[in-house]
């Protein structure tokens, strides 16, 4: 019987193998490599072809693999016409209805689901990276997208199509912060929706602690959207990302888990009083993991409005410093001590956001767990029996104080002073006077200039005269407020019980200066 083969994928039986679900695969007459952009009609023709089959095979995912991707290419590189219009590939998409004719197919199956949808997901990433179009604007893409995205949200999927989501997502993000009106097309406002308001969000959130370049993407993605949340104030995004979201939560919650995992014991192999720190930093590679995480913390309270960094501040405070840290730095064996240390040691010098800082610095100052002061029992580690403990620890000391910080360097220097105990006997009558009250502390500030003093009030005079009508009955403007960030850190003021007191009866003292060396 002469075979007239009306579909150009068919073969004859010994000409291409048998392939899962009994349809055989000839050679593709179209070329996948040497196409043009008006060559769109011929591939999407292809796939439609492989769709009217009533059954997802293996040969029509093929199709669906090899087709769609010369597609993303082609109509990603095409260029917008100078007149305003689409290109030639876009346009018959659209009047094709392509995407979702695709999508609804693959809804109605059952077999070869995850890797269908993994082939359209890589189309919109193929086509995002490449068009220079405005393609989301057009219902044709963005709601079979929407629809495709929603589908995975919440789903417990394969590796694959995780990896697939996210970089779709990530692409979607890069699109939204480039041009912010696009944000209205993935953000809903509606309290009955029983979905996400901003699923492109969320879709990135359960991989924010993740390694490789998922993990990346997904972080990358996030930042992009807390720094939208910080420039277009006036949304919604910041109350959703604290409110409606978990994404404060993983980020502290993050934090503890990933330290967790971090060995309290490593062979290290160094001479007596060499620093540790180099090693521990080479040889446990699950500290690369936290550092990463740390950073995208450091990042987020950067670029995030007032509102987000509130709430990681407090989660990042109660959760991972006074549940998490401040045991592993309490903990009574020597060597997990030792790390515990070495490892605060190595966060600071990853840390540069000065909030975040401070929040490391008062716990570590001010901080106790289980009635005992962190601060107090890292000062007991230097003067450990243990090599190790007290290097790390005069390490960690020499760290923080290298930070310039004004309250730690009362905490740690300058209230042992003030008595002026550390004289030697023998040279106590050349002082002429101990000054152990800070009189001359409070004589030196007495200097300040009356405007510095009074600078707050003349401001708030300043504002009320600008918001105040002139004879014209104009208001003017008030004058402009310095939003540059603090120069340097601090912490909560010490209070005063922990600077020692003298002994000895209150007088009224008329020096001005203190000649201790």
């Amino acid at each position: 019987m002469d075979k007239t083969h009306l579909n150009p994928f068919d073969n004859d039986d010994d000409d291409g193998g048998s392939e899962e679900g009994g349809v055989s695969r000839g050679p593709a007459p179209i070329s996948l490599m040497l196409s043009t952009p008006l060559d769109v009609p011929r591939h999407w023709k292809a796939i439609s072809y492989a769709l009217e089959t009533s059954q997802m095979d293996r040969f029509v995912l093929d199709t669906m693999r090899e087709h769609f991707a010369v597609i993303a290419r082609l109509v990603g590189d095409e260029k917008p016409e100078s007149t305003g219009g689409m290109g030639a590939g876009l346009e018959y998409l659209l009047n094709e209805n392509a995407v979702e004719r695709a999508y609804l197919f693959i809804t109605r199956q059952k077999a070869y689901g995850t890797e269908a949808r993994i082939v359209l997901l890589k189309f919109f990433s193929e086509l995002f990276a490449r068009t220079l179009q405005p393609v989301l604007i057009h219902e044709q893409i963005l709601r079979p997208l929407n629809r495709l995205l929603r589908s995975c949200e919440g789903v417990d999927n394969s590796r694959e199509l995780c990896d697939a989501v996210v970089c779709v997502v990530h692409r979607l993000c890069m699109m939204v912060q480039q041009t912010n009106s696009l944000l209205d097309l993935f953000f809903t406002d509606s309290k009955v929706q029983q979905q996400s308001k901003f699923f492109v969000f969320t879709q990135l959130v359960p991989h924010m602690h993740s390694g490789g370049d998922v993990g990346k993407m997904a972080r990358d993605g996030l930042l992009l959207c807390v720094s939208l949340a910080a420039q277009l104030s006036a949304s919604n995004l910041g109350a959703f990302i604290t409110s409606d979201s978990n994404f404060c939560q993983v980020l502290a919650t993050g934090l503890s888990a990933l330290y967790s995992d971090l060995p309290t014991s490593v062979e290290i192999v160094v001479d007596e009083w060499q620093s540790p720190l180099p090693v521990i930093e080479t040889s446990v590679p699950q500290l690369r993991r936290f550092i990463q995480s740390l950073e995208f913390c450091n990042s987020v309270l950067q670029v995030a409005p007032k509102i987000v960094r509130s709430s990681v501040l407090t989660l990042v405070k109660e959760g991972f410093l006074a549940q998490v840290l401040g045991p592993a730095l309490l903990q009574s064996s020597m060597e997990s001590g030792a790390f515990a240390t070495a490892y605060l040691t190595i966060f600071l010098k990853h840390i540069t956001n000065p909030q975040l800082m401070r929040a490391f610095l008062s716990y570590i100052c001010m901080g106790h767990c289980d009635g005992r002061s962190v601060f107090k029992t890292l000062l007991e580690s230097m003067g450990s029996s243990d090599t190790k403990l007290c290097c790390v620890a005069m390490e960690l000391f020499f760290s923080v104080v290298d930070l310039c910080c004004e309250d730690v360097m009362l905490l740690l220097v300058l209230k042992y002073l003030l008595t002026g105990s550390h004289v030697m006997p023998n040279q106590v009558k050349s002082i002429a006077s101990s000054d152990v009250y800070c009189q001359a502390t409070k004589q030196y500030l007495q200097l300040i200039p009356i405007a510095c003093l009074n600078a707050e009030t003349l401001y708030l005079d300043t504002v009320k005269r600008a918001h105040s009508p002139d004879n014209s009955g104009h208001v003017a403007s008030p004058p402009p407020t310095s939003s540059s960030p603090t120069s340097s850190l601090t912490i909560e003021r010490l209070s005063t019980s922990s600077i020692p007191t003298p002994s000895i009866p209150t007088t009224t003292s008329t020096t001005t200066t203190s000649s201790i060396p």
